[in-house]
Parts: structure tokens; C-alpha cells; sequence
């Protein structure tokens, strides 16, 4: 399963990515860093061609023309769509981060039968939902891209993808539909197509076609079976080529899972109520492991899959010790986190039978000044950052928590949770998904600014800011 489809009256969050296959002109490549300071985007490089509607060709012209570009991608855990770009002469693979995640490489196969196995992740957009995969050894070239945002309402386009595929060398499929809206992004000047061309499970990735044949953006989301949302071609290219360059491109480190599993744990310490701790399981199908958790506070259990499914939940006892139990049904990453349900600091003994690998939080305990913007990142489903600032009594800030790939959730609190301002939908948003809240701090001191997602079942970056 590649594409996040939310059913329901709520629509959560819509990421969808494209790339450029301009070469790569005068870029330095960086060391990914944490992003500590400041975030601010990269400033745009590449320039597309407008996407226009003379010679306009059939559906079937638009599939014989850009199909055998159109990649299928699988991995460990889900499936998804994916397109060919070009840096000079070599060639490479774009699809969305969340079809990639958490896996660093995966099974393509085009049309023509042509197949690569273990193609590794070259790099990925945590804040757009891209994913670079290569280079690979190919003859085939390119579809252009083509800035499609002066289309007017009502123009024809079309999707190629690989929807709800099973098969083992299957084929692209072709819908079509009109651009039903633009959505925009003013802070992050991203654009998204809206359509109602239907769309469903392992388009995410695929590409959004003008008449022409044009590469215009890339589905990735969907609100129910009405409509999809594509990303603009215009707005990303430059970041699928500064990935290729090397380029820290959303601000943050690459973001793997961790592969130190051990046996003895070390004790958890939780400083507040919204500190928690995860761990890996280590692969085990078919196995039934157990883990104990013992302390003086109120604490929970709770397992997670990589598609935020909750699997298994301890929480029993006030004080003393809280046993979760599952069996897992299949090999692949399942997440143990530890929370508490008080805001004094409490000490957690844990006890397995099964190896654990801490996830080290890059965002947690982090500083945030008045007038700082920081990139952050919910590195798995039902990760919650805690960021500390330092404000004065009676001097009101504004919080704001963006995100493309979340359905940000924001908190403020007093270290004992004394003081608590809570907004899910304030901070608005191409999909009215941001939080927002004007705080004025009763007391000097420290205060706590929670970030999270609303349903616990996403991942992905953000930015959260301060003024």
C-alpha cells in the first residue's frame, strides 16, 4: 500500500512530488546536518518550460508516449509508482518518500519487462514526500517536465500509475479528468493540482499528464474516490536535483531506523508528560515476545506497525509494572513506545525477550527561540516532539506548525502541565491541516511546544515557528 487514501469529511494532509531532468548546474554538494538553526527553504534553480495546449494528442498517444517511463516500485512493505529522470547521462528513479519508507532500496520493473533489484535510496525530501532512487543502467530517456500552473480550470489531464497492482510485471494504467482547482502552499510556494481523475492505492508516485503528454506534476494522495492532488512539476524540480547533487534539500539528516539491537536495556528517564521513548523490534515473524515496563509513575506500552496500526497496548497499573505481550505476523519493523501519563520525571526499567534498537529523537529537548523557524520530523507513526522555549509573563507569541505530510497537531504546556493551549486546524494550509496558537505565558519560565500528528498515523516533516 503506497498512497495515503483518507476517506472521510476530514481531509488530513496531501503530498505529492516531482522532478527535473535538467542537469544539475553549479550545485556543492553538502553533509546532511540536523538542521539546528534556522530553517529556510532552497532557493529554487530550475526553470521548466510552460506546459501549453496546442498539439494536443489522443489518451492513446499520451500512454505510447509516456508509459514505458513510468516505473513500477515495490518493496518490503508497500508498493507504488515511480518515473525516470535524467542528470546528464546518468538515470535515476523518483517516487514518494512514503513509499520508500522505512526500506533504503527496492524492486523496479518497467514496462518492457526491463527489471532492477535492489535499487538503493539515493536520498530523500522528508518535508516533500520525494524519494530518489539510482542511478540505474538505462537506454530509456525522459519524459520533459513542463511547469503546468497557467492550465486553466477545466483542462484535460491525465494520470499514469500503478494502481492496487499485485502483479509481478505489471503494466501502467491511464485515467483521465480535469484540473478541478489549484490548491497553494503560500509559505513553502508549493502547488497542488487538484483533479477528479480517480486515483487509488500505488498511484502514489505516478505522474499527472497535460494533453500534450507533459510531465506536470505527481500523484501521491487523494481525498476519498472524488478527487486526487498532484504537486506541481514547477515547484520541486529543484529539489530532485539538489538531492542528486548531494544537497540537504529539506534541512533535516537522513532520518534511517537505528540497527543497534540489544538484549540488556538501559533505564528510560521521562522528563514530562509528553516525553516518551520507542524502540525497534527486531525482525521476528511468527514470534510471540514480551516486554515489561516497571516504575514508580503512571506509564504505558503501546506497538505500532509501519503503517501507525496499533497492534498490541499495556497500560494496566498506576505504579508498578505494565506487561505487553503480541505476536508479530510478519518481518519487518513493529515500533515499542514507552510513555507516561504524569508530568513529574519518572525512571522506566524495561525487560524483553526479544532484541531492541532505541530510536534516537534528533527533535526532542530541542531549543526554540522567539523569531526561529525550525525543521523537525515525526520519524515514525506516533512519534510526538517535545521543543523547549523560554518565554516571559505576559508576552504573547505566535506557534505555527506547517507541514505537507502531516495533520499537525500543536501543544503548549507548563513543564507541569499547569498551563495547556491545544490547535489541530487554526494555522491553515493548501488543505486546512497546519496548527496555530497565540500563547501569552502567565509566568516567566520554561514551556513546552509538543508537535504531533492528529490520528498518530503519519509521518514526515514539518516546520514549526516562532513569533
Amino acid at each position: 500500500m503506497s498512497v495515503r487514501l483518507f476517506v472521510g469529511a476530514l481531509l488530513l494532509v496531501f503530498v505529492l512530488f516531482l522532478g527535473a531532468c535538467a542537469p544539475v548546474a553549479e550545485m556543492q554538494p553538502e553533509t546532511r546536518t540536523a538542521g539546528a538553526g534556522n530553517y529556510a527553504p532552497p532557493a529554487p534553480v530550475a526553470t521548466l518550460p510552460a506546459a501549453s495546449l496546442t498539439t494536443v494528442l489522443t489518451p492513446a498517444e499520451i500512454y505510447a508516449q509516456v508509459a514505458p517511463t513510468v516505473a513500477y516500485i515495490e518493496t518490503d512493505y508497500s508498493t507504488g509508482s515511480g518515473f525516470l529522470v535524467a542528470d546528464g547521462d546518468d538515470r535515476y528513479v523518483v517516487t514518494n518518500m512514503h513509499v520508500m519508507w522505512p526500506q533504503d532500496h527496492a524492486r523496479i520493473v518497467f514496462p518492457d519487462g526491463a527489471e532492477y533489484t535492489e535499487v538503493p535510496l539515493m536520498d530523500w525530501d522528508l518535508m516533500l514526500d520525494l524519494a530518489v532512487l539510482g542511478p540505474i543502467e538505462t537506454e530509456q530517456d525522459p519524459i520533459p517536465l513542463a511547469d503546468g500552473e497557467d492550465l486553466v480550470i477545466g483542462s484535460p489531464v491525465y494520470l499514469v500509475g500503478y494502481p492496487n497492482e499485485s502483479q509481478h510485471f505489471p503494466q501502467p494504467a491511464l485515467v483521465h479528468g480535469l484540473i478541478s482547482r489549484l490548491r497553494q502552499q503560500p509559505e513553502s510556494g508549493v502547488t497542488y493540482f487538484q483533479t477528479d481523475a480517480p486515483t487509488m492505492g500505488g498511484q502514489s508516485g505516478g505522474v499527472l499528464l497535460s494533453s500534450r503528454g507533459e510531465i506536470i506534476g505527481v500523484t501521491g494522495s487523494a481525498f476519498g474516490e472524488v478527487f486526487a492532488f498532484a504537486t506541481s512539476s514547477a515547484d520541486v524540480a529543484h529539489r530532485i536535483q539538489g538531492m542528486i547533487a548531494g544537497e540537504n534539500v529539506d534541512g533535516l539528516s537522513r532520518r534511517m531506523l537505528p540497527t543497534r539491537y540489544r538484549w540488556r536495556l538501559p533505564k528510560v528517564e521521562l522528563q514530562n508528560l509528553y516525553d516518551s521513548r520507542a524502540y525497534v523490534v527486531e525482525d521476528a515473524p511468527d514470534f510471540t515476545f514480551q516486554v515489561e515496563a516497571t516504575s514508580e509513575n503512571d506509564i504505558g506500552l503501546y506497538l505500532t506497525d509501519v503503517m501507525g496500526e496499533y497492534l498490541a497496548l499495556a497500560d494496566e497499573t498506576i505504579t508498578g509494572t505494565e506487561i505487553l505481550s503480541a505476536t508479530t505476523v510478519y518481518a519487518g519493523p513493529l515500533f515499542l513506545t514507552v510513555e507516561q501519563y504524569e508530568s513529574t520525571p519518572a525512571e522506566v526499567r524495561l525487560k524483553a525477550n526479544v532484541k531492541l534498537a532505541l530510536f534516537e529523537d534528533e527533535d526532542d529537548d530541542r531549543i526554540i527561540a522567539v523569531g526561529s523557524t525550525l525543521a523537525g520530523n515525526l520519524d515514525y507513526p506516533g512519534d510526538v516532539d517535545v521543543f523547549l522555549i523560554d518565554l516571559k509573563a505576559g508576552r504573547p507569541v505566535t506557534v505555527t506548525v506547517r507541514s505537507e505530510l502531516i495533520d499537525a497537531e500543536l501543544i503548549i504546556s507548563a513543564l507541569d502541565d499547569d498551563v495547556y493551549e491545544y490547535d489541530d486546524s487554526s494555522g491553515g494550509g493548501p488543505f486546512g491541516a497546519d496548527a496555530r496558537l497565540v500563547f501569552t505565558p502567565p509566568a516567566d519560565g520554561t514551556y513546552l511546544v509538543v508537535v504531533d500528528d492528529v490520528d498518530g498515523t503519519l509521518n514526515g516533516g514539518y516546520v514549526v515557528s516562532v513569533e
